[in-house]
């Protein structure tokens, strides 16, 4: 089985989660975010602003509840990330029948480092 790591549960994070599992049902999905709340869809912020959506609108993709459950995701919530002890250079974009590869996506953030403990 292969492990996934995915750092931030934004709109890039709900996208990658929902194409890993379209390509790997089986895979184990872990969602690292330091955010409590689902995915937001950034487009719907000035409706709620104007008062044109209330605050649950601006979770289109569902609850954590929902997704961790639809999707067999393991989250993390509420936690930043401080580092991710692990080299580039063990990162590899193919699978063999002999290795188990775990991937690791990072959400492009404004921040400058991501530290993992």
């Amino acid at each position: 089985m292969v492990h996934y790591a995915i750092v931030g549960f934004g709109n890039a994070g709900y996208h990658a989660a929902r194409a890993i599992r379209a390509r790997d049902p089986q895979g184990e999905i872990h969602i690292l975010s330091d955010q409590t709340f689902p995915p937001a869809n950034p487009m719907l912020t000035t409706y709620y602003v104007k008062g044109a959506l209330d605050w649950p609108g601006l979770f289109p993709y569902g609850s954590l509840e929902e997704l961790s459950r639809s999707m067999k995701l393991h989250l993390h919530m509420g936690r930043r990330v401080r580092r991710v002890p692990v080299s580039y250079t063990h990162l590899r974009a193919h699978e063999t029948g002999r290795n188990l590869v775990c991937r690791l996506l990072l959400e492009k953030k404004k921040k400058k480092t991501l530290d993992w403990k």
